[in-house]
Order: structure tokens, then sequence, then C-alpha cells
């Protein structure tokens, strides 16, 4: 009976190697291949995992240009004031962006992918578990991470 068993063991192990590197990620592929790539409907850009807020920031960089001692420029309210409204244009321009970045969109993301160890003669097979649910979304903290799901020796 140990005997029986120690065979099917050994006959079992034998069957996860692959005779080539080559082999190995023919087979990976192939796995991979399978869910290949997948349309996910999310954020055109990624969002940040806080809100930030913008009027605040502004507020913030506006009272900073007021507290800033000019008194070397001749024309420091000028100078002042043109800071001011160059500030006011670039936070109008980064609102702008941050709804444009809001705006859902259709993503091609990977489920699956192949990557060599060959300190360890293997080919690890990741996959996204967010991907394969479809509640993968362009957020930090929502896209989900690699798993390793295969492993083809050689």
């Amino acid at each position: 009976m140990k005997s029986l068993l120690i065979t099917l063991l050994s006959l079992g192990l034998a069957g996860c190697h692959y005779s080539s590197e080559r082999k190995a990620k023919e087979a990976c592929e192939k796995w991979r291949t399978q869910r290949a790539e997948m349309m996910i409907t999310s954020f055109r850009d990624e969002q940040p995992a806080h809100p930030v807020d913008r009027a605040k920031e502004l507020e913030l960089a506006l009272s900073e240009i007021d507290k800033e001692d000019l008194t070397a420029y001749r024309d420091a309210e000028r100078f002042r004031a043109e800071t001011k409204a160059f500030q006011i244009g670039f936070f109008a321009d980064i609102v702008e962006e941050d709804q444009k970045g809001l705006e859902m969109i259709d993503h091609q993301v990977t489920a699956r992918w192949c990557s060599a160890d060959s300190a360890i003669n293997q080919i690890l097979g990741y996959e996204n578990k967010k991907v394969v649910t479809y509640a993968w979304q362009n957020k930090q903290g929502a896209k989900g991470k690699g798993e390793v799901t295969k492993r083809y020796r050689y």
C-alpha cells in the first residue's frame, strides 16, 4: 500500500514539470488567453483615495501670496495681483481636469499575465480577482493586485 502511494505521488509530481522553459511559457500563455483582457467601465483617470479640496488649496495659495514680503519690488502690488491671477487660472484648470477625470469610460484591463522566475525554474501565472469579478476601478485601492494562481515548473 505504501509503495502504491509513493508511486502515485511521484507520478503526480513529475506531471507538474515541463520539459523546458519554452514549454512552460506556452502553457502559461494558453492559460492566460482563456481570460485575456476585459472591458470595464470606470473613471477616466485614477481617482485619489481621499478627494482633494481644490477650493481650500487655492485659498491657502492666495493667503501665502498675501503673506509674502515684496518690499524689495518696485511694483509689488502689480506683481502680487498677477501672481494671484495666475494661481486662480491654474486652479480653474485643475478643477476642469478633475471633472474630466471623473468621466466614465471603457478600459481594457488584463485579468491574467505570466512572469518568469528563473531562480526557481518556474513561470508564474498571475490573476487579478478584481478584474475577473468586474470590481476593478481606476481608483486607488480599487484596482486589486495580481496573485499567483498557477505555477509552471520546468
